[in-house]
């Protein structure tokens, strides 16, 4: 059986819309210009049975506009991107809507394509064009697989810098936002909105993004394919495998997109106005309290007497004077960190001397004893590392029997607040030139030979004693001391006689 073909009306330009047909009532119906409803049509409009006919242009395209030539290059283009292309998107045409495309706009490419390249229209074109079409369409139909094709996409997960943030919050939060809404499981993603949106909305906005769901699935990272197995218990390893990956990556989504919330929240001009609101009506509330506390006591005071008026000031004096040892606290805590800071510089351009060794006397020595030994290394570079030396071994020795409880023989508080007597600095000096640097047990054998000392007190007379004389070995300086102090007393005793 041969089907004759009948040609269009004259003045065809697009689809018939036919209003009504006879015996049925007005309704519209969109007719193409191809299969057999097409050809009954133009039978019987030939015996005027529709009585309107409606002609629509959809698309208008000058003839002169495009030439035959330039349609040729054009579909010529089009036909090796879709033979060459393994995006889905991009054999259906659809390269610029990507996951944002519709189902409908899924449908309709594939249609076109499916009328432009279907085989048994198109003898020439090969079947894996169609075959490819066909697939890509299969595909982003289907949302399992769709999910799987978007996730594989590339997709920019850095957060913006706070200077970016800070520089321009609304364009680049924004921006930030809509990029990672694509994953979102509940397609109703909250805008973030401007200066002016009300802050239930500015709430309800963080509380979505603070509970962020994700669609995206990452099963394309996996490391193992199931279907390779040689057995049931190597698939199911395989899929626990899987399975592990898969959370790994989920994870470190979770993970960012909560980083990306809290940036916005910490530099939300909404939030920081809220924030500042609340502080000022909390200290607003702090002050009126005070001035109330204050009114009470000022009612006290009035009827207290003399002596309270006393007791109060001195209250008074203390707290200035906390507060002025509090900022010194903090002055000195400053000048320590920077004085470490400086010291660890200089120390490390010393020979000899270790990290380890500059850790230990930047945790160990207070502020002075930092700044006595900056001095010394700035002055005196030559002699610097064995100073050094010899006040990590004193720290060391001294952390060491501070953390066994201290020596046994130590005395009391009165007597470590004693000042040393010449009797005590000339033992101390024989017990130093007794017992050298290297001996097990130093300084606890020092003390014993002074007898009158801890241990505690005999290294901070030592470290004193290496400042003052310019860390030269501790016995000259000792010795030195008692031959002056004898000196002295010979020379009074001469004067008196």
């Amino acid at each position: 059986m041969v089907l004759l073909l009948e040609a269009a009306p004259v003045g065809w330009a697009g689809n018939f819309v036919a209003n009504s047909w006879s015996g049925y009532g007005h309704y519209k119906k969109t007719i193409e210009a191809a299969g057999h409803a097409y050809q009954l049509l133009l039978r019987r409009s030939s015996g005027e049975t529709i009585e309107t006919i409606v002609v629509e242009k959809t698309v208008e395209i000058e003839d002169d506009a495009v030439s035959t030539e330039e349609r040729a290059q054009y579909e010529s283009k089009r036909h090796k991107k879709i033979a060459t292309s393994e995006d889905h998107y991009e054999v259906l045409g659809l390269g610029d809507r990507r996951w944002r495309a519709s189902l409908d706009e899924i449908k309709k490419a594939h249609k076109q394509l499916v009328l432009q390249y279907h085989p048994d229209k198109n003898v020439g074109i090969s079947d894996d064009i169609f075959k490819k079409i066909t697939k890509a369409y299969e595909t982003l139909t289907d949302p399992k697989k769709r999910r799987t094709f978007d996730s594989q996409e590339p997709f920019d997960d850095a957060l913006p810098s706070n200077s970016e943030v800070e520089a321009n919050f609304w364009a680049v939060m924004t921006d930030a936002f809509e990029r990672f809404g694509r994953w979102s499981a509940n397609p109703a993603v909250p805008a973030l909105g401007d200066d002016n949106t009300p802050m239930n909305q500015v709430n309800k906005f963080y509380e979505f993004w603070f509970s962020f769901k994700s669609w995206r699935d990452w099963s394309f990272e996996d490391e193992f394919d199931p279907t390779e197995a040689e057995s049931r218990d190597e698939r199911r390893w395989m899929e626990r495998q899987n399975e592990k990956t898969r959370k790994k990556y989920k994870k470190e989504e979770s993970a960012q997109i909560l980083r990306l919330a809290e940036l916005a929240e910490r530099f939300d001009p909404r939030l920081r106005r809220q924030r500042e609101a609340a502080q000022k009506e909390k200290d607003q509330k702090k002050a009126a309290k005070q001035q109330e506390s204050r009114k009470r006591r000022e009612e006290q005071e009035r009827k207290e007497s003399e002596e309270k008026a006393r007791v109060e000031a001195q209250q008074k004096k203390k707290a200035e004077e906390d507060a002025i040892a509090q900022k010194k606290k903090k002055a000195d805590a400053e000048k320590l960190r920077k004085s470490r800071s400086k010291f660890r510089t200089l120390a490390a351009t010393l020979p000899g001397v270790s990290q380890k060794d500059i850790e230990i006397l930047c945790s160990l020595l207070p502020l002075q004893k930092i700044v006595d030994l900056l001095q010394f290394c700035q002055s005196d570079p030559t002699n610097a590392p064995a100073v050094i030396q010899e006040d990590v071994k004193m720290c060391e020795e001294e952390e060491r029997i501070r953390k066994s409880g201290g020596n046994k023989n130590a005395n009391s508080g009165e007597e470590k607040s004693k000042p040393w007597t010449d009797e005590e600095l000339s033992m101390l000096a024989k017990a130093i030139q007794k017992f050298p640097g290297g001996v097990p047990n130093r300084w606890e054998l020092v003390a014993e030979f002074i007898g009158t000392r801890s241990v505690k007190d005999v290294i901070n007379k030592s470290k004193e004693a290496n400042r003052t004389v310019a860390h030269k070995p501790a016995l000259a300086e000792f010795e030195s001391d008692y031959e002056k102090s004898t000196k002295a007393k010979k020379s009074n005793s001469g004067n008196q006689s």
